[in-house]
């Protein structure tokens, strides 16, 4: 089967490419966090709810607490005891007595509770007279619960139903029941129960405030009984009653599942009272929220993220469409110029259309013709015998032009052309980052216009430093973060000359040879001045050379500089060599230093006044 070559597909068809592979990941995308934001939002509202249930729970706990407290300061009060189980001659004294020191402590106590229901039970048959205390204990201890009392003054929770003042209404609260000594010897010994007690109605004001929905709040006893309810008719009912069951609400509520109940599924959170010390055993408190609810607001979200996938797809259909149009227009005229170009029609110009990538292509191709018909015209008016004349001293400057061109075929390595096309390729086809492949672009159009412009040998450390710049902004693309690059030029040196293309070199060997075999690294670029020399000095920490190899590669560099043997990696050093010996003579130190594991560091010192002495 013949393979597909993306290079024999024309550019109009890349680009619907590239617009259907741009669509088809915004839907995927799309989708994703679609799926994403609705799990998150359950989650929200799941972790919302705990929180609610949690903090309304407290509240409840706290409010039981201070019951408990209440009736721990009334139990524990000498006066309450010494009064039920002191004996009186007459009912009037033991009035009298409830007046100036039993009512005092009781108003006290209860000044701040108005919803709380305080009442003393005992079998002192002379206690007649308190609003608070009743004469038997015969209704009392008709009851379960107290039946099966230690008299210990531990607290039996109870719900019921009184009838106070001719109206009916639900309590929540305690019995403690305690037996007292006899207050002297020979004197009986009575019995006291304390009853504290809260209209449940109350405890609706710890949910009031929520904005509850469509939620449903439920408290219940660890036998299912309900103390509070949503709907308040449900209250002192079984959840059995309501169609369900304690426990498969527990484990749901548990285990993050979801429960049907009235022919819909409901999300569940719990919270448990448990408080042993006041005698609350496995209370729960629930919240039920509709799943429909949710998913409401989850459809309107879904018909907004279609409809922007919608727009997005329009919009980059039509910027596709007039990108496509404009690049195919203006590279068919460019090839068309370039084709009589080649037919020796050196008079041509071709229209620059723009300020971007391809104009500036178009600048550098009308340049190139000005230039080859301007060495056209030079050939051959050039005079023979001055030719002959000049002979010898073009023979030099030609070895220097030679050097120059082997330097900057080394910078084109096949590496640097295929990993910078590459990311290219990849950056618009894989990722679509359309703003990073422009930067590329300019970059690399900046970096081969440096290339071709041969008329300038000499540049100053800022241009060649803003080369090297690009050079390494291009490997970043490549090569991602596995290697780092550290510069420091002293600013007092910016507007020195050097030779053309003279630090990228080195940094290249440096990547190649150096950091990318080791698989990452830093590289350091310094540039300095030491007296009348500028120093440049570029270190690695890559695989370095034993001292085999730097001796192998020096005996390279100035003794037998043609041969290529086994260090081809010095061609570029060689060029350099070569150009530095021609231009600076025996005012240039070149070193090397290297340790096997740890890294190489290359060092230039050339004198300053040579180029302009030139």
């Amino acid at each position: 089967m013949k393979r597909c070559n993306l290079n024999n597909m024309g550019i109009r068809k890349k680009i619907v490419l590239m617009h259907l592979l741009i669509s088809v990941s915004i839907a995927i995308i799309s989708l994703f966090f679609l799926q994403q934001s609705t799990r998150t939002t359950y989650e929200n509202i799941r972790a919302l709810s705990r929180t609610s249930v949690e903090q309304f729970s407290a509240n409840v706990s706290d409010k039981f607490n201070g019951l408990y407290d209440f009736s721990e300061r009334l139990l524990m009060e000498g006066t309450l005891r010494k009064y039920v189980s002191q004996e009186y001659a007459q009912a009037y004294d033991s009035y009298y007595a409830y007046i100036t020191t039993l009512k005092p402590i009781m108003d006290v106590l209860t000044l701040f509770r108005e919803d709380m229901n305080v009442e003393i039970y005992t079998d002192n048959p002379m206690l007649l007279f308190s609003s608070r205390l009743n004469k038997s204990l015969e209704d009392m201890a008709q009851k379960e619960w107290y039946q099966g009392s230690s008299f210990s003054g531990k607290a039996f929770w109870i719900t019921e139903r009184r009838v106070i003042m001719g109206e009916a209404e639900d309590l929540v609260g305690f019995y403690r029941s305690m037996r007292l000594p006899a207050a002297s010897v020979g004197a009986p010994s009575y019995t006291m129960t304390v009853s504290v007690t809260l209209p449940v109605e109350s405890l609706y004001s710890m949910i009031s405030q929520e904005d509850l929905g469509e939620r449903f709040v439920l408290l219940c006893e660890d036998d299912g009984k309900i103390l509070i309810g949503s709907n308040r008719s449900n209250v002192f009912q079984n959840v059995t009653d309501l169609g369900l069951d304690l426990e498969t609400m527990q484990a749901c509520a548990a285990e993050n599942r979801q429960i049907r109940w009235n022919h819909e599924q409901y999300m569940i959170v719990s919270s448990a009272l448990h408080n042993e010390a006041i005698g609350i055993m496995d209370w729960q408190a629930f919240y039920l929220i509709p799943v429909s609810s949710i998913n409401s607001s989850n459809l309107s979200l879904l018909l907004l993220d279609i409809l922007m996938c919608l727009l997005c797809t329009a919009l980059t259909l039509i910027v596709t469409y007039r990108f496509a149009k404009s690049m195919i227009m203006r590279i068919g005229q460019l090839a068309d110029t370039v084709d009589e170009v080649l037919n020796h029609q050196f008079a041509l110009q071709v229209s620059v259309t723009g300020a971007d990538e391809i104009g500036s292509l178009e600048k550098s191709i009308n340049a190139m013709i000005q230039r080859i018909h301007t060495l056209r015209d030079e050939v051959f008016q050039t005079n023979l015998q001055y030719l002959s004349a000049e002979l010898k001293r073009q023979q030099v400057l030609v070895e220097k032009r030679d050097a120059e061109i082997h330097a900057l075929c080394a910078q084109i390595h096949p590496h640097y052309l295929f990993n910078t096309l590459e990311a290219m390729k990849m950056n618009l086809l894989t990722y679509q980052n359309i703003p990073e492949m422009v930067e590329m672009l300019n970059v690399f159009a900046e970096s081969f216009r440096f290339f071709v412009n041969t008329s300038i040998d000499i540049v100053t450390v800022r241009e060649e430093f803003y080369f090297l710049r690009n050079y390494t902004t291009i490997q970043r693309y490549c090569y991602g973060t596995s290697v780092q690059y550290s510069f420091s030029v002293s600013k007092d040196v910016l507007d020195w000359r050097l030779p053309k293309l003279l630090l990228q070199p080195l940094v290249e060997n440096a990547l190649y040879h150096g950091v990318l075999p080791k698989g990452k690294g830093n590289i350091a670029v310094a540039i300095a001045a030491e007296g009348e020399y500028l120093v440049i000095t570029v270190s690695d920490d890559g695989v370095g050379m034993t001292e085999e190899q730097r001796a192998g590669l020096w005996k390279k560099l100035y003794e037998d500089p043609e041969d290529d043997g086994e260090y081809r990696h010095g061609v570029a050093l060689r060029n350099i060599v070569r150009r530095l010996n021609l231009i600076y003579g025996a005012r240039h130190r070149f070193e090397i230093d290297s340790v096997p594991g740890e890294g190489t560091t290359v060092r230039f010192c050339l004198a300053c006044g040579v180029l302009e002495e030139k």
